[in-house]
């Protein structure tokens, strides 16, 4: 029972809804596309972070360089408030030969470019987009922003950095040499020269540092990314749906070996309830089924045979027959056999070729039927008829010959009083008058079997019936040195049975087993009760019956005795079948005969 749960359970797992499977493909899916899109931004954010560190690394570069050169000039004295932006721009000049660099300028705080890279753009503004960013920047007091931006003119968008920057910060220490010594001691009181005192309001003014970096080695990074974000995704998906198919073909596959497991077991209980025999060979000959009508038929163990060839199980005149007709397609015959049993019976077989796909011979299948029933039942019928017509032709010989009878008998008394003194008339006369009574009670017992039955039905014990019919034949067992052996087991069960002639029936049999006992024996007599029946047999041990004769002995007057009328089993057989029930008879030659008698209990 628990190996039967553990099967359903086994199977429910993989016989999933295709509910399932959907919620399965779209988790798939989301897992793909959380996946992809982490990738992506992660891959972004990284070239944008290289960007940032490669135009902060210009900028910062710039911005030293050009301290050092604002300083240089200032030191030496050659730094004005007209001057001072040349210094600065060769510095941007310097720097604008880095690969992937598109324009690095000074810009003031309303936007004007003071000097830039490319000649033609100084003196001019910057675009919107910059200007919003370097708004964004004074706002939120950042030394440094940053975006990418698309800039009026240009169908690529641009990555832009811009950085504070003070020209003053470069203009801090001691006066110029040339100077410094002749004025230093007139102007210590009183400050620096005035010009320089206007380069240094000039240059205290803030100024910010823009650099434009090229995309396309970030585009082509994210390009790339893409692309491979895409193969990985696609590759996830072929496993992921290889995943789901093979779960599929798994769940078809379990579908399958399901309901090929039901078509067999199906299969299996149908060929091993059906009432005919069926055998079905392999190419080779070999038994590959076997159900148990036909081993019971043909006396076989039905595991035991499978595997072997036809030849090592069946009958040898079932062999010739199918030896002779091995090319016909279908071949059907009827036959006697005993098969082992010892018992005769007749079998119908049917004969079916089986052919491969290619049409090369597959095996044979042999159905068999066995038609003893029937022709039992044909032969019980046939006797029937037989038994109507002596009947009915028996009455009438019976009806013809009383009435001479009843004359003979009379004339037969009328001669024994006439003659009184002579003794020998009077024996024959005797004679006459019981040869006339014998004569009269086997036309009375064919009467008896010939009229219709009529029964008086009464409840009755058998097991009580029995006893006293052993009773009456008390005297008859003792003086043939016969025991009697009573085995009742049906106790107070009763039926519904006509005493007298149930009586007759087994008188009928007792005598029967004692007369075949000339020289003592056992006679045995037992009951078996059933829910539907009562079984009484009746056994002797005396001389048997040949079996050739075991068929014959209900028929009537047929008889083994000397003086016997052949109508004893016949009109036996006769109450048992009016009682609803049935008998039978065993015998085998020295060994004694049984008689088996089945009257239904209702």
């Amino acid at each position: 029972m628990e190996t039967g749960k553990g099967n359903q359970r086994a199977d429910s797992i993989f016989y999933a809804s295709p509910l399932i499977f959907l919620a399965a493909c779209g988790l798939l899916v989301l897992i793909i596309g959380v996946f992809a899109v982490n990738n992506y931004q992660r891959e972004k954010r990284l070239n944008e972070l290289v960007l940032k560190q490669e135009a902060t690394a210009i900028l910062n570069l710039v911005a030293a360089g050009s301290r050092r050169e604002l300083r240089r000039g200032f030191m030496r004295g050659e730094l004005d408030e007209e001057n001072w932006i040349d210094f600065f721009f060769q510095t941007i000049e310097n720097s604008a030969e880095h690969p992937g660099l598109l324009g690095l300028y000074l810009v003031d705080q309303n936007g004007a470019v003071r000097t830039h890279s490319d000649t033609q753009q100084i003196g001019g503004r910057v675009d919107e987009q910059t200007l919003l960013l370097l708004r964004d920047q004074k706002e939120t007091r950042q030394r440094t922003i940053s975006a990418i931006v698309k800039q009026p003119g240009n169908s690529e968008p641009v990555f832009l950095m811009a950085m504070t920057f003070l020209p003053a910060a470069a203009m801090d220490g001691p006066l110029p040499l040339n100077r410094g010594r002749m004025e230093r001691g007139r102007h210590e009181s009183s400050g620096l020269p005035e010009h320089l005192e206007r380069m240094r309001a000039v240059a205290a003014a803030p100024l910010t540092l823009v650099v434009e970096l090229s995309l396309d080695g970030y585009q082509q990074a994210i390009k790339k990314q893409i692309l491979q974000i895409a193969i990985l995704s696609l590759v996830l998906l072929l496993v992921g749906g290889g995943g789901l198919l093979s779960l599929a073909l798994i769940q078809n596959y379990k579908g399958s070996q399901k309901r090929l497991k039901s078509i067999h077991s199906f299969t299996d209980t149908l060929v091993a309830s059906l009432p005919l025999g069926l055998i079905a060979t392999t190419e080779e000959g070999r038994i590959r089924t076997c159900n148990p009508s036909a081993a019971q038929m043909l006396n076989l163990e039905a595991d035991a045979c499978l595997g072997l060839e036809l030849t090592e199980v069946l009958d040898p005149k079932v062999l010739e027959d199918l030896k002779l007709h091995q090319q016909e397609e279908i071949h059907r015959w009827e036959m006697e056999t005993s098969i082992n049993t010892g018992m005769e019976r007749s079998l119908f077989f049917t004969r079916v070729k089986i052919d491969n796909e290619d049409e090369r011979a597959g095996g044979l299948m042999l159905l068999v039927q066995d038609l003893s029933l029937i022709r039992q039942l044909e032969n019980q019928l046939q006797r029937a008829e037989q038994e109507a017509i002596v009947g009915r032709m028996a009455a009438g010989v019976a009806h013809e010959l009383r009435n001479p009878l009843s004359s003979v008998k009379g004339l037969t008394l009328l001669l024994k009083s006439r003659f009184k003194d002579d003794l020998s008339t009077q024996q024959t006369a005797d004679l006459m008058v019981e040869q006339v009574e014998r004569l009269d009670r086997s036309i009375s017992e064919l009467l008896d079997y010939a009229r219709p039955g009529l029964t008086t039905k009464t409840t009755l014990q058998v097991d009580e019936l029995l006893a006293k019919a052993v009773m009456l034949v008390r005297t008859d067992t003792e003086t043939q040195h016969i025991t009697v052996e009573e085995n009742f087991g049906c106790g107070a069960a009763t039926m519904e049975g006509d005493k007298d002639k149930l009586t007759q029936v087994f008188l009928n049999l007792f005598l029967n087993g004692i007369q075949a006992m000339e020289e003592g024996g056992r006679l045995i007599v037992s009951t078996f009760c059933s829910e539907n029946e009562i079984i009484v047999e009746i056994g002797d041990s005396g001389r048997g019956i040949p079996p050739d004769l075991v068929e014959k002995v209900f028929e009537p007057y047929f008889t083994t005795k000397q003086d016997g009328t052949g109508l004893g089993l016949a009109m036996s057989t006769k109450i048992i079948h009016d009682h609803s029930g049935r008998m039978t008879l065993e015998s085998h030659e020295n060994q004694g005969t049984t008689v088996t008698v089945r009257l239904p209990v209702h």
